[in-house]
């Protein structure tokens, strides 16, 4: 039998060297204890056996190592080019496949499939007794509900690519003295065009936003052309020189990142500790709204599995958190059109259904329907 590599990486390592200054370490912030260090590129967004540790797995790494080299060669493309120009149309599709991929791929995308397939056992009703502690190899096996979960998340990127096929591309590009970061979660998706209390962030959500960095100077987004006016130098392109955009954007690997995220410039630590105390203020806000005190959440959380607190932090951090980019401008008819939507559905008592682009939501709908019949006769086209 086929044997998978005992340590399996949740981000690729080339990813990481692409922020690396030189040599094969990068600076990586912790949030459990504030602290920095460095952490050479083979250890970091790993785990043993995190995909599985059988034959299927080990087939699973073959072909994620060929998808790997393919993306890796197309964001080689875009860092030597500072262009999308010199990509063509399977470039531009495999692109908008490993973006979505990548975000499914997480440490923090595998927590939450285990948790959701937990929940279901509990009659539909979310139970928070799901958080009780997991034990740290429970859901290896084959078969395993918590590894098919896990597995649908990470084959949705490939039935649901064309999701954001109509998201145009832009290059973020920074001028200032200090580095984009990353996180352990590096694909964010936002939206600026949040709408009451609905979430927005859905692939299909008007306003959908993706920021997704690919070294210290440039970030890719993928963006509703509807939704947002772009202070382009060329085209496709932007060049930021405010600390503050930078800032807004760094704070978003902060906010997305569910353990730590990673620098190069050992000089940048003091701007990262500190846009992280900036986050944990939104935490701690939340915390005294939601508790009353910090004793109380401390008695909460106490008889839980530690991941219940990340969760809490990381929908804390996301749900509180207003996006200032002085480069972007926000279309305020587009998101008024939405907005009487909205309000129309809920003076006639229906569900506001909030999707940008209906033919797009109801062919991807029907590709993921006929897959789930057998995943095996879908490919990309």
């Amino acid at each position: 039998m086929d044997n998978p590599t005992r340590r399996q990486h949740y981000i690729p390592q080339y990813f990481f060297r692409n922020f690396a200054i030189s040599g094969d370490s990068l600076n990586v912030f912790h949030f459990s204890n504030g602290m920095s260090n460095s952490i050479k590129i083979e250890n970091i967004a790993k785990e043993d056996f995190f995909y599985g540790a059988d034959t299927p797995a080990f087939e699973f790494e073959q072909g994620l190592s060929k998808f790997e080299s393919m993306h890796s060669a197309i964001i080689k493309k875009i860092i030597n080019s500072y262009s999308l120009n010199y990509l063509n149309k399977d470039d531009n599709t495999l692109l908008r496949v490993f973006t979505l991929f990548q975000e499914s791929r997480t440490k923090s995308s595998k927590m939450f499939s285990i948790y959701f397939t937990k929940s279901q056992t509990a009659n539909g009703k979310i139970d928070i007794t799901i958080f009780k502690k997991i034990r740290r190899n429970e859901g290896r096996e084959m078969g395993h509900p918590y590894r098919t979960a896990f597995g649908r998340i990470m084959q949705a990127p490939i039935l649901s690519y064309e999701s954001i096929s109509d998201l145009k591309i832009a290059l973020i590009i920074n001028t200032t003295n200090n580095n984009f970061i990353c996180g352990d979660a590096p694909t964010v998706r936002f939206n600026q065009l949040k709408i009451e209390n609905e979430r927005m962030e859905s692939l299909f959500s008007p306003g959908l936003e993706i920021f997704y960095p690919i070294n210290n100077e440039i970030l890719l987004l993928f963006y509703d052309p509807n939704a947002y006016d772009i202070d382009f130098d060329y085209d496709s392109i932007c060049y930021i020189d405010k600390q503050a955009d930078l800032d807004a954007l760094n704070k978003l690997q902060i906010i997305n990142a569910l353990d730590f995220v990673l620098f190069s410039d050992i000089n940048q630590r003091e701007n990262i500790e500190n846009l992280s105390h900036e986050i944990r203020t939104i935490i701690d806000t939340n915390v005294k709204n939601t508790f009353g005190s910090f004793e109380n959440s401390k008695r909460f959380f106490e008889n839980f599995d530690d991941n219940y607190w990340k969760i809490f932090c990381w929908i804390s951090k996301y749900d509180n958190y207003k996006l200032d980019l002085s480069f972007i401008h926000p279309n305020i008819e587009y998101k008024q059109y939405w907005l009487k939507k909205y309000y129309d559905s809920i003076k006639i008592g229906i569900k506001p259904e909030l999707i940008r682009n209906k033919d797009l939501e109801e062919r991807v709908r029907t590709k993921l329907e006929e897959a789930s019949k057998d995943p095996r006769n879908y490919k990309i086209k």
